[in-house]
């Protein structure tokens, strides 16, 4: 199975009244990303970014994104850089997206929550089991 295809789809959500984040963010709450990956096979997996762009994380060691930069990051950088590759091999799956582009955790997520519920899909787990058994192995 390989990643044929990642597209974005931008998606703000309606709100009943208005809400702020505590830290007054600019981004209005229920701007979110939704990645689609396509595979070879058939096989579709999906991920989510809500992206704040005045979120810097612990000790503000990240910069904010925004759904439309995680768009383009994920448009112009990471699917071209993943394509080919087999959502179950997540390592090699962040490696490369690692080395096109530093940072940008949010677009970087949505990819791979994307790969995590293609592979969930082709092997017939949910992804909640495909997890669990990654960390039985990392803890032999």
């Amino acid at each position: 199975m390989k990643i044929s295809t990642l597209r974005v789809h931008l998606v703000a959500l309606p709100t009943r009244r208005e809400h702020n984040w505590a830290s007054k963010m600019m981004t209005p709450i229920g701007h979110h990303v939704i990645v689609e990956l396509l595979t070879d096979e058939g096989v579709i997996g999906w991920g989510e970014a809500p992206a704040g762009a005045t979120w810097g994380g612990s000790q503000m060691r990240y910069y904010g994104e925004t759904p439309e930069t995680v768009r383009h990051v994920v448009i112009d950088y990471l699917a071209p850089a993943i394509e080919g590759c087999n959502p179950l091999d997540i390592a090699v799956v962040h490696d490369r997206m690692d080395r096109v582009i530093k940072g940008h955790p949010y677009a970087k997520a949505a990819v791979d929550i994307a790969c995590y519920d293609a592979a969930g899909k082709a092997l017939g787990v949910s992804v909640s089991s495909l997890v669990s058994r990654s960390r039985t192995r990392w803890a032999s």
